[in-house]
């Protein structure tokens, strides 16, 4: 019986914490820290801030280069 009840616990614990992890990970997402995480995979670099620049530079570089229609 204890047993089931600290399955349950556990269960409810992360039913809890799984809209919080969500929020976190958009967040991430929406900030472009994922996408520089997978840059430094990507091409094998760890981080810095010269290798943040150059991946701001070159994101917002891609962006703002591209015409807009209408």
């Amino acid at each position: 019986m204890r047993r089931l009840a600290r399955v349950a616990e556990a269960y409810r614990l992360a039913l809890v914490c799984q809209p919080a992890r969500f929020t976190l990970e958009l967040l991430r997402e929406l900030s472009d820290e994922r996408a520089y995480q997978r840059h430094l995979a990507v091409h094998e670099r760890l981080h810095s801030a010269e290798e943040w620049r150059n991946f701001s530079d070159h994101r917002l570089k891609a962006k703002y280069s591209r015409t807009k229609c209408c």
